[in-house]
């Protein structure tokens, strides 16, 4: 149950991407959730991937975007600088960072001791 809620809290993190990316940034796409990791002192967990936890982004250049999981659709805005996406929701803002390699999106949220790596693939 804890990692449900924290899965839970993650996503609201991640539905809050704020800002304008420029039209050829690399983050511009639709992103699907393949596998993520939860690391807390050390020791790692990798979660299974599967329709309740299905979770897919997608980054418009004017900076909107639009995320689809098991709670519904939300629109968001983002901005994303030197490895390092800001996410707002509601106001409420986050940043986390981000690495793009080829056609994958690696996103890692740290808290304490608790670190949480959520790795997406292109699927545009």
């Amino acid at each position: 149950m804890k990692k449900l809620l924290c899965v839970v809290f993650l996503l609201g993190l991640l539905f809050a991407l704020a800002g304008c990316g420029g039209g050829d940034h690399p983050l511009v796409g639709r992103w699907e959730l393949v596998s993520m990791e939860e690391i807390f002192e050390g020791e790692s967990e990798v979660i299974e991937i599967d329709d309740f936890m299905a979770i897919t982004f997608e980054f418009f250049a004017d900076g909107t975007g639009v995320s689809e999981n098991m709670f519904g659709d939300m629109a968001f805005t983002w901005s994303a600088e030197r490895g390092q996406l800001t996410i707002t929701e509601r106001g409420d803002s986050e940043v986390v960072d981000y690495n793009i390699s080829r056609s994958q999106l690696t996103l890692t949220f740290e808290d304490g001791d608790f670190t949480d790596i959520m790795t997406f693939r292109r699927a545009d």
